[in-house]
């Protein structure tokens, strides 16, 4: 009898820590673990030695779906995209902690022209775009990505960290005037970190990062017709350029857009008391580059350089089961494009080479953006909250001025944007449902150009060239008082055999301007997504 009582005890109690295990599982959710230390968001690798969860990696299938106007003039009003994505968290001994994370992106999008560029970065300095709004047409691209970083406790809380963030994208038209785009992407960061007692933290880490965006411009077989692309140094003002076997759009030869950029960062992390922390960084970075090919036989078109600045703050505030945090951010960038001058001249041995004399300045562009953001997590259970509500404001500011003497052409845009949403996770008899409700409203102000000149022009010149169609279609997208409502719905399991929170999840959302222009292409647009993944 008391051998038969043991063995049911001894079956009950497998039966209990296997269902522990799967409850323990199933009450993980990776972007809360994410959230839980400042440390883990950013570019300082050492801080990685702070991650005291244990190791968790999240992997997710994604296919998204865009319909509908109120685009900016490099969108697609139809596209699809496929992402494919996995991340983790992983300490390998007591002292060192990793982090990895490889995605890839497949878009396609129809009833495109405008840019040739792939706009992973806004912060273009010129930009190049179709003079032709017949010409759309399909674009695609594939983007990857690997990022890998280790932070290393060396002694006695000091670490050290270094992070690789690698990119590669192809980016191709299939339709006249055609473009092939080639895109390497690399940031590298190196840091460190130092305790100062038990209520300080100070680290700091340098930041490399190199950009080339190569364009191939052509045509599909033979043809009489003539392609133009407009030549954009801001404000959509700028000149005109027929294609062929010179200039910005040489088809002759490969373009790359160069940039690159050295900068620094600091971080100061207080802990007045157990439960709170205030986690700040400052950085700063330089950027240089250039349009064309550095070579005494070739033409290097433009040259650019600019300054960024930014500062971000974030405290948690953790009591039982309860956890309060309050983000606020500030980044500035100011960038300047100079076209080169140059003249073509002959040596004695027939080669043709140019010199360059005082490059021209044609554009000045300042980016401002300020977001303040409060998350709170309520219920929280394991390292998953019952409810969750995330709210937040974001201000925009661009200021540009536009050159092309004596001409000139400026324009200050802002925009404010408030969004909430409200998440809950509901523990089930196999599983957890999360759904999530959200809402925005964005709102922007300014005119959209203001044309002047620097001295009275002579009756010889002639205003600048222009592209009024994508101005007012950027100008509504970025200005246009719009509004946002969506939802998620997501289920998690034990998927059977396996230690593996598996999930399925619909995303929805709807935008929706009040006004719309003469040159936009609507005022609707539908974002449906469907996803698959898993946490373990």
């Amino acid at each position: 009898m008391l051998v038969k009582k043991l063995t049911y005890t001894i079956i009950l109690l497998a039966m209990a820590v296997s269902a522990n295990a799967q409850d323990s599982l199933l009450m993980r959710d990776y972007q809360f673990v994410k959230q839980q230390e400042a440390w883990l968001n950013c570019d300082n690798a050492a801080g990685l030695t702070r991650y005291n969860h244990r190791n968790i990696a999240e992997a997710e299938i994604s296919l998204n779906c865009w319909r509908g106007g109120l685009t900016d003039y490099y969108q697609s009003p139809n596209a699809i995209q496929l992402d494919a994505n996995i991340e983790s968290f992983y300490r390998i001994s007591k002292r060192a902690e990793v982090f990895g994370r490889m995605s890839y992106e497949n878009f396609t999008g129809r009833n495109m022209a405008g840019s040739a560029f792939m706009h992973l970065n806004n912060h273009y300095p010129f930009d190049i775009i179709e003079d032709s709004l017949t010409n759309e047409g399909r674009k695609h691209s594939d983007t990857y990505q690997l990022v890998g970083a280790v932070g290393v406790d060396v002694w006695k809380g000091v670490s050290l960290g270094l992070r690789a963030d690698y990119t590669a994208a192809n980016y191709a038209k299939y339709k006249d005037l055609r473009h092939k785009n080639k895109l390497m992407d690399l940031t590298v960061s190196a840091g460190v970190l130092a305790p100062i007692g038990s209520f300080a933290t100070i680290g700091a880490n340098y930041r490399y990062h190199r950009n080339n965006e190569s364009v191939t411009f052509g045509t599909y077989g033979k043809t009489d017709k003539v392609y133009k692309s407009f030549i954009d140094y801001g404000n959509f003002i700028g000149k005109i350029e027929q294609f062929g076997n010179s200039g910005y759009t040489d088809k002759s030869r490969e373009m790359p857009l160069f940039d690159e950029s050295h900068g620094a960062a600091v971080q100061l992390e207080l802990k007045p008391i157990g439960s709170l922390s205030f986690h700040n960084e400052f950085t700063y970075s330089h950027r240089a580059g250039y349009y064309g090919r550095k070579s005494p036989y070739t033409i290097t078109y433009t040259n650019h350089q600019g300054n960024s600045y930014g500062y971000s703050g974030k405290i948690i505030l953790t009591r039982s089961h309860t956890q309060h945090l309050l983000g606020i951010s500030l980044q500035t960038e100011k960038l300047q494009n100079n076209a080169e001058t140059y003249r073509e001249l002959q040596n004695e041995a027939g080669s043709y080479y140019y010199e360059y004399y005082h490059d021209v300045k044609t554009s000045d562009k300042l980016w401002m953006n300020a977001e303040i953001d409060y998350t709170l997590h309520l219920g929280i259970c394991g390292e998953l909250p019952s409810w969750t509500l995330d709210t937040s404001l974001g201000l925009f500011r661009r200021k540009q001025t536009a050159y092309i003497y004596p001409y000139l052409r400026r324009q200050e845009l802002k925009s404010c944007t408030i969004t909430m949403r409200v998440t809950r996770n509901l523990q089930l008899r196999r599983g957890i449902l999360t759904v999530s409700a959200n809402i925005g409203y964005k709102r922007g102000s300014g005119e959209p150009y203001q044309d002047e000149t620097i001295i009275p022009p002579s009756d010889k010149q002639t205003s600048p060239d222009e592209m009024s169609a994508y101005l007012w279609r950027e100008y509504q997208y970025l200005t246009a008082a719009q509004y946002q409502i969506g939802g998620n719905i997501k289920y998690a399991v034990i998927f059977p055999g396996t230690k593996l929170k598996t999930h399925v999840g619909l995303t929805i959302n709807h935008r929706k301007a009040n006004e719309t222009y003469e040159y936009s292409n609507g005022k609707d647009n539908t974002q449906m997504a469907v996803s698959v993944g898993c946490t373990f």
